[in-house]
C-alpha cells in the first residue's frame, strides 16, 4: 500500500511540474509579444495585449573632443592632428570657421575637408554671412565621416579654402555608434540663423517637426569676434569648443567658434549660444541620428575600347567584349595599351537613405584569381603621380573627365549617379537617396598599362578607401596580359609625292614617267629622280611585319627617325627624331593628323592600313587596326627638309621605332629588312661649270643640271 502511494505522489509531482513549466512559457510569450496570427483579432477589439516589443534603438556614446587649431597665417588651409587615434567605426565630426570669400549671405562651398587616410567626408552644411565684401564676415562649415581607415595622432585633418585667408579655427570631436550603424542628417539641419551683430547676448537656432528619435544635437556657431561664449542651459548643452583665432583687439576681423551638444529624444529643439558678442555670424542646429549602414555590391563591370563617347564606346577588342566578360579567354591583351573599365555598384539593403559612395579603383597582380577580397591591393593612381604602377589613369580623346554616366551595365535597377574619370580625375560621389535596395551607380576609368607585367592575371575592384572593402563582390573582373609584347620588322617602303590626301597615288618623283620603285632610295642621278630640296614635302610609306605576339587594337605608337651617312643601315649610328634639326613634319593642314589610311605597298596585309602621321607627340600614331603574327601593317609619314641642320647633297636614312603617346620614348625594331634612303638636292656650292657637281670629298660624280 505504501509503495503504491509513493508511486502516485511521484506521478502527480511530475504533472504539477509540467503544468508550471507550461504556465511559465505562456507568460513569457504574453510578455514578449504575440504571434501575428492573432494580431488582426486583437486589433478588431481596439486593444493591444500584450504590447508589441519596440525596435531596439542604439544609443550614441559620449562625444569626445579630439583636438582643435587656431590660425592667423594668410594661407589657404588649417589642420589638426588628433590628440588620440580616431579608430575605425567611430563618427568624426569637424567644424571649420574662417574669414569669408563669398560676398552674399547663404550656402557656399568655399571649404573642403580631407584627412591623411583619405576617409570620405560629408559636408553637413556651409554658411556664409557677409556685408558684401570678402573678409568682412565669416564662413562656417560642418563635416562628418564614419572612419574607415584609422586617423592616427601623426595624421592630420585639413580644411582647405578656395583662397588665402588670415583667420581660421578648426575643431574635431568623435562619437561612437552601434556596430553596423552610421549617421544621417537628412531633414534635421536647421536653417542657419544669420545675424550681423550682437553684444553679450544670445543667438539661437531651431529644429521643428522632426521625427521622434534619439539625436546627437550639435549647436554650431561661427562669426567674427573674440569673446568667450556659454552653452545653452535650458535644455542643458555640453560645450565642446569655444575658440578664437586671436585676441588681438580687432574683434571685427578675428574669427570665433562655438560647438556644443546634447543627446536627447525630441521632435523639436532650440539651441542657444549665450553671452556672445559678434559680427556677421551664423548659428546652426544639426540633429545627427543613427541609421543602418548601407551595404554595397560590386555587381557588374565592362572592359571597353577608347573608341567612342561615354555611351558609344564598344566592348574591348575585336570581339567587342560583353558586359561581365574578362580579358584573357577570347581576347589578347598586349602590355602598354590603353583601355577603359566601367564598374557598377548596387546598394543592396533597404531602410537606408541619403548615403554617398565615392569608390577608389584598385588592382592586384596574381593571388587568388577572381577574388576581390583576398591578397594585397594597389590603388590606381592619377596620371600626374604615376610612376611604376602596373595601371594608371590616362587621358581620353573621346570623353571629358566628370561626364555623367548613363545606364550601360544594369537594366534592372535605378541609376542614381557615377561619372567618367580620365588622366587626373577623381570619381565623383554618388548619393543613394532612396531607402530601397534598387539603386545603383556606374563609374568608368580610362587606364594605361605601360608598366604591367607580361603573362600576369590582374584583378580589379572598387573600394570605399585604401584599407576597406564593400560588403559584396558578386562580379570581380580579371585581365590577363599576353606572354610577350609584339615585335616588328621594318619590311618595305616607298617614297611618294604629296597629293593633299590620306592616300598618295604618285610615286616619287614628280617628273612625268619617273616612278621610283618600292625599296629603292632617291639618288641624285639620274636628274629625273628629282632629289628633294629643303622646301619640298615628301611622303614615306612604310610597312612592318608583326612578330612574337598579336598586335591588339589601340596598343602601339610609332614615330620616324633619321640619320645622315652613306651606310644605309637602320641598325647602326646615331638617330634623331623627325621634328628635330634636319627633318621636320609637314605643317600642311590638308589631311588630319592620325587620319586612317588604306594600304598602297605591294605586300601589306589587306585591310591593315593604319595611320597618316605628321607629328610625334600627339598620340595620333596609335594603331587603329589589330594584326596577328605575320601580318604587315602600313604607316604614312609626311615630312619636309630644311630644318636647322639641313645639308645639301647628303644621304639620309630613315627608320620607324616604337614610342609612347607623347613620343618621348624610342624602342628600335628587332629587324630592319629595308632601310629607306634619299640624297638631298645639291646646292649652289656643289654646282660646277657645265652643271657638274662635286661631293664633300671633291670627287667628280657626274652631271646635274640645275633648275
Amino acid at each position: 500500500m505504501l509503495k503504491r502511494t509513493k508511486k502516485f505522489i511521484r506521478k502527480e509531482r511530475k504533472q504539477v511540474l509540467k503544468t508550471i513549466f507550461v504556465l511559465i512559457l505562456v507568460t513569457s510569450w504574453l510578455l514578449s509579444g504575440y504571434p501575428t496570427l492573432f494580431e488582426g483579432f486583437l486589433n478588431d477589439f481596439n486593444f493591444r495585449f500584450p504590447p508589441k516589443i519596440e525596435e531596439t534603438k542604439a544609443a550614441f556614446g559620449t562625444p569626445t573632443g579630439r583636438g582643435s587649431a587656431v590660425d592667423t597665417t594668410n594661407d589657404n588651409a588649417i589642420a589638426v592632428s588628433p590628440d588620440a587615434n580616431i579608430t575605425v567605426g567611430k563618427i568624426a565630426i569637424v567644424q571649420c570657421v574662417t574669414d569669408n570669400n563669398d560676398t552674399a549671405n547663404g550656402a557656399t562651398t568655399f571649404h573642403s575637408l580631407a584627412d591623411t587616410d583619405t576617409n570620405t567626408w560629408t559636408r553637413v552644411y556651409e554658411e556664409t554671412d557677409s556685408d558684401g565684401s570678402a573678409d568682412d564676415g565669416s564662413t562656417t562649415s560642418l563635416w562628418w565621416t564614419k572612419v574607415a581607415t584609422q586617423i592616427d595622432t601623426t595624421d592630420s585633418i585639413t580644411c582647405t579654402l578656395g583662397a588665402n585667408k588670415t583667420d581660421k579655427t578648426l575643431a574635431v570631436f568623435e562619437v561612437t555608434v552601434a556596430a553596423g550603424n552610421t549617421v544621417s542628417t537628412s531633414g534635421t539641419v536647421a536653417s542657419p540663423t544669420h545675424s550681423d551683430s550682437g553684444t553679450n547676448t544670445t543667438i539661437s537656432s531651431t529644429l521643428s517637426s522632426i521625427t521622434s528619435r534619439e539625436y546627437l544635437l550639435v549647436g554650431s556657431f561661427g562669426a567674427e569676434g573674440e569673446t568667450g561664449k556659454n552653452p545653452d542651459t535650458s535644455p542643458v548643452y555640453t560645450e565642446l569648443y569655444d575658440l578664437v583665432s586671436t585676441t588681438s583687439g580687432l574683434p571685427a576681423a578675428n574669427i570665433q567658434n562655438h560647438l556644443q551638444y546634447r543627446i536627447a529624444t525630441v521632435t523639436g529643439e532650440t539651441a542657444d549660444s549665450l553671452n556672445v558678442t559678434w559680427t556677421n555670424g551664423t548659428q546652426t542646429l544639426v540633429g545627427f541620428y543613427e541609421v543602418l549602414e548601407a551595404t554595397y555590391d560590386q555587381e557588374h563591370f565592362w572592359f571597353r575600347d577608347d573608341d567612342g563617347s561615354e555611351s558609344a564606346a564598344t566592348g574591348y577588342g575585336t570581339g567587342n567584349l560583353a558586359v561581365d566578360a574578362n580579358i584573357g579567354a577570347s581576347e589578347t591583351f598586349a602590355v602598354g595599351q590603353a583601355f577603359r573599365l566601367r564598374m557598377g555598384l548596387l546598394k543592396n539593403n533597404a531602410g537606408v537613405a541619403n548615403l554617398t559612395a565615392t569608390p577608389k579603383l584598385q588592382f592586384k597582380a596574381g593571388g587568388t584569381t577572381g577574388s576581390c577580397t583576398t591578397d594585397s591591393w594597389t590603388s590606381v593612381n592619377i596620371e600626374s603621380l604615376c610612376s611604376s604602377e602596373a595601371f594608371c589613369q590616362a587621358a581620353s580623346d573621346n570623353f571629358t573627365d566628370g561626364t555623367a554616366t548613363t545606364r550601360q551595365l544594369d537594366a534592372t535597377h535605378t541609376l542614381i549617379g557615377g561619372d567618367m574619370i580620365d588622366a587626373d580625375g577623381v570619381a565623383n560621389s554618388a548619393t543613394f537617396d532612396s531607402d530601397s535596395n534598387a539603386d545603383h551607380a556606374e563609374w568608368e576609368w580610362m587606364l594605361d598599362s605601360s608598366n604591367a607585367a607580361i603573362s600576369t592575371v590582374y584583378t580589379f575592384r572598387i573600394a570605399p578607401s585604401e584599407s576597406s572593402t564593400y560588403a559584396n563582390y558578386t562580379k570581380c573582373p580579371t585581365l590577363e596580359t599576353d606572354a610577350l609584347n609584339p615585335t616588328y620588322t621594318q619590311n618595305r617602303y616607298r617614297w611618294y609625292v604629296d597629293n593633299s590626301s590620306a592616300n598618295p597615288t604618285d610615286a616619287w618623283s614628280a617628273n612625268t614617267g619617273v616612278d621610283i620603285a618600292e625599296n629603292a632610295g632617291i639618288s641624285v642621278l639620274p636628274a629625273q629622280y628629282d632629289p628633294p630640296g629643303s622646301t619640298q614635302e615628301i611622303r614615306l610609306r612604310v610597312n612592318m611585319t608583326v612578330g612574337t605576339s598579336n598586335l591588339a587594337i589601340s596598343t602601339a605608337y610609332f614615330k620616324l627617325q633619321w640619320k645622315n651617312g652613306t651606310d644605309g643601315d637602320c641598325t647602326t649610328g646615331s638617330w634623331t627624331d623627325v621634328g628635330t634639326n634636319d627633318w621636320l613634319y609637314t605643317s600642311s593642314v590638308a589631311v588630319t593628323d592620325g587620319a586612317d589610311i588604306s594600304a598602297v605597298l605591294s605586300d601589306t596585309t589587306t585591310g591593315k592600313g593604319e595611320e597618316y602621321v605628321k607629328s610625334k607627340a600627339s598620340g595620333t600614331s596609335l594603331n587603329h587596326v589589330a594584326a596577328n603574327i605575320g601580318e604587315k601593317i602600313e604607316y604614312d609619314f609626311h615630312i619636309i627638309g630644311g630644318g636647322s641642320g639641313w645639308a645639301d647633297a647628303t644621304q639620309y636614312s630613315f627608320r620607324v621605332v616604337e614610342t609612347n603617346s607623347t613620343g618621348s620614348t624610342a624602342t628600335a625594331f628587332s629587324t630592319y629588312s629595308a632601310c629607306p634612303t634619299l640624297t638631298t638636292e645639291p646646292g649652289l656650292s656643289q654646282l660646277l661649270r657645265h652643271g657638274k657637281f662635286k661631293t664633300e670629298t671633291a670627287t667628280e660624280s657626274g652631271y646635274f643640271w640645275a633648275d
